[in-house]
């Protein structure tokens, strides 16, 4: 930090920078050169922000953001796609039960029709047994 250095002819004193502007030009060197523009009131005012990215941000900090961005944007495609496939796993939960209720309803149908008939003891202990293992 330059040191400011007055002679007069009766002494000469050193002053130092006070904490306040080392503190501005600690944030002018880190990049954020708007603090010290804002505070001499000739600020730039840009048509449009991205115009002035590089020189109000660090490259570190744009990279960073850049790949936040893109990884938030690739979470939420994934958490999408698993809600979708949620959805469709729903559906065909309740289809597969709809169509077992169905073909409850069928054989117990079929059963009543077939016994309507006489048929004979056997063969109705055959049809009725093999209708339960399936």
């Amino acid at each position: 930090m330059p040191a400011c250095v007055t002679t007069s002819p009766l002494a000469i004193s050193i002053s130092l920078p006070s904490q306040s502007q080392r503190k501005s030009q600690r944030w002018s060197r880190r990049g954020f050169i708007f603090v010290d523009a804002a505070r001499r009131g000739n600020a730039v005012q840009p048509q449009n922000i991205l115009e002035l990215v590089g020189e109000y941000f660090d490259a570190r900090v744009t990279l960073f953001t850049l790949v936040f961005v893109i990884v938030a944007t690739v979470e939420a495609g994934f958490f999408f796609y698993q809600l979708r496939l949620k959805r469709q796993i729903t559906r065909v939960k309740v289809k597969a039960a709809t169509t077992v209720r169905e073909v409850a309803n069928e054989t117990t149908a079929l059963l009543a029709r077939l016994n309507e008939h006489d048929l004979e003891r056997e063969l109705w202990l055959s049809i009725t047994e093999a209708m339960k293992k399936t």
